[in-house]
């Protein structure tokens, strides 16, 4: 046990390389399909599904009809639910020829796994291991969604410390996927004419491409065991966060907020936390979402690890575990899956209440800046 604690980092690396190295190699000499059927994951051919709308869309265009309504150039059939500016993206890289648009979304997940082994080598876990290993993760990869572009983009952002490349990249990331909108907080925490810029500017694009954001929102197709989330109408989803807003207020209030979440965090942990449990809270209570998107639970994960009281720390890990691993809970059958739909549920509701507990020591909130810090 000691001398895995003193050779954790390049173990664990070690075996990231080897994991995902070996999933390339079984793709070039077993095939796509068979390689990613071993690994539980269902997939779809050719390969890289979701990225292939976005392909159709130049033949839909061409023939005269808007892809985000109609995409018979899709090989399914779907519609692209994504903003038009990859339209502009796939024009730029060539995806109509079928080399090109195998080698850009080959180098967004070699982004995407890149920002992942930073990550682990920051903060190595076996639960972050595993949490890479999930099949959130592989299913992102099988899709070639472009999620794994945005969490590249927010792992590049983190990184950084210059607030106004931050703001770039985070606007950058709202126009690509609208989504990131929810976690402009978590970057200018310090900074708030900042933070107040940049969600000024997302809201103003969001207003101003208002058509485009509902047909994408009509394109929304998730549904069943793959996806996670509620869909409620807007007076049950006023009483959903009034419930939570009263529970996190008493939980801060009566001090057992920092008891559970008092930890040895430090800025860069607790922005990612923030990042990646404000996307996760947000994409939860809107709409349901295909499991991918579970990938940003990977910036929860330091943050859970440093908690104080175990019981939590190692609770809230299981629970991101088992959120991410629908596709394994689902060869026991019926009860493991509703039981990994129960984990995301208590998982959405201890991120609210942790979400609250940061808030309410962050700048904004805090009466002192200093005391605020400690």
């Amino acid at each position: 046990m000691c001398f895995f604690q003193q050779n954790r980092r390049p173990i664990l690396l070690a075996l990231f390389i080897l994991f995902w190295a070996t999933i390339a190699f079984c793709i070039v000499f077993a095939g796509w399909s068979i390689t990613w059927e071993m690994l539980g994951v269902p997939t779809m051919y050719p390969p890289f599904a979701d990225m292939r709308t976005i392909q159709g869309a130049l033949s839909s265009i061409s023939a005269g009809y808007n892809p985000q309504i109609y995409d018979p150039g899709d090989p399914w059939k779907r519609v692209m639910n994504y903003p038009s500016v990859w339209i502009a993206i796939a024009r730029i890289f060539r995806f109509g020829n079928e080399t090109s648009f195998l080698s850009f979304v080959s180098a967004c997940i070699l982004g995407y796994l890149y920002s992942c082994y930073t990550l682990l080598k920051k903060s190595p876990s076996v639960y972050l291991l595993l949490a890479m290993f999930s099949g959130a993760s592989l299913l992102a990869v099988e899709r070639g969604n472009n999620d794994i572009v945005i969490f590249s983009l927010m792992a590049v952002a983190l990184h950084l410390r210059g607030d106004w490349i931050r703001s770039i990249i985070v606007l950058l990331a709202v126009v690509l996927k609208v989504y990131p909108v929810f976690s402009i907080y978590g970057f200018f925490q310090r900074n708030i004419k900042l933070f107040m810029l940049t969600a000024m500017l997302s809201v103003i694009y969001l207003i101003l491409d208002m058509n485009e954001m509902i047909l994408i929102k009509s394109g929304n197709t998730a549904f069943g065991y793959l996806a996670y989330g509620v869909h409620l109408d807007a007076i049950h989803m006023v009483g959903l966060l009034f419930i939570l807003v009263l529970s996190s207020l008493l939980f801060w209030k009566t001090g057992v907020a920092a008891k559970l979440f008092a930890n040895g965090s430090g800025e860069y942990e607790r922005e990612m936390f923030v990042v990646g449990g404000s996307i996760f809270v947000a994409t939860f209570i809107l709409s349901m979402n295909w499991d991918y998107r579970l990938i940003f639970l990977i910036f929860c994960l330091p943050y859970f690890q440093l908690l104080n009281n175990k019981i939590v720390k190692h609770a809230c890990s299981v629970g991101v575990l088992l959120s991410m691993n629908v596709l394994l809970m689902r060869n026991f059958g019926r009860y493991a899956i509703n039981a990994d739909k129960m984990s995301q549920f208590f998982l959405f509701a201890a991120v609210f209440v942790a979400l609250s507990y940061e808030l309410s020591l962050s700048t904004i909130f805090a009466k002192d800046v200093g005391q605020a810090a400690e």
